[in-house]
């Protein structure tokens, strides 16, 4: 197992990408901890779930945080890093709505670069390499897996209002 007796927190654990990141992790021999607003899919997933202001911090928040626990914990060679996360095939009735709307569908693969929609276990994998020996020299860092849709951007119609 490439991350026997390692230890991580996972927010969001209990359903979608962040479930397939515990469940991954847990494969690898993590011993993972989690939040998430779903008590109920706790069984799904295997670790301590936690709930509460981590589980709703926003993004930006917790971008900070993980260079600033980088800075804090990097001489005790504790390594802290995120993953922005494209747009993802989570699953779930709200993710299905989705991707059967074929306007909302078009303008998303304008945005990647790579032809297929990511899926949990894409995060789950860059996690993994995150927690692995394999990053032992990367800390602080947020790991961007979009599917390239922030190295392009679609040029948007211009329109102007009637004045």
């Amino acid at each position: 197992m490439r991350l026997d007796g390692k230890v991580a927190l996972v927010t969001g654990g209990t359903a979608g990408i962040g479930a397939g990141i515990v469940e991954m992790f847990t494969r690898e021999g993590v011993s993972v901890a989690f939040t998430g607003r779903s008590e109920s899919r706790r069984h799904r997933a295997s670790g301590h779930c936690a709930r509460g202001p981590p589980a709703r911090s926003s993004k930006g928040a917790i971008n900070s945080l993980t260079r600033q626990l980088a800075v804090d914990y990097g001489m005790d060679n504790i390594r802290a890093n995120a993953i922005i996360v494209g747009f993802i095939n989570s699953g779930g009735e709200t993710m299905q709505k989705l991707l059967a709307n074929e306007e909302y569908m078009r303008v998303i693969r304008g945005m990647l670069v790579l032809p297929q929609i990511g899926e949990p276990a894409d995060i789950a994998a860059a996690a993994v390499y995150l927690g692995s020996d394999e990053s032992k020299y990367v800390t602080g860092t947020l790991l961007t897996v979009d599917g390239g849709a922030t190295n392009h951007q679609p040029v948007l119609p211009v329109v102007v209002p009637n004045e």
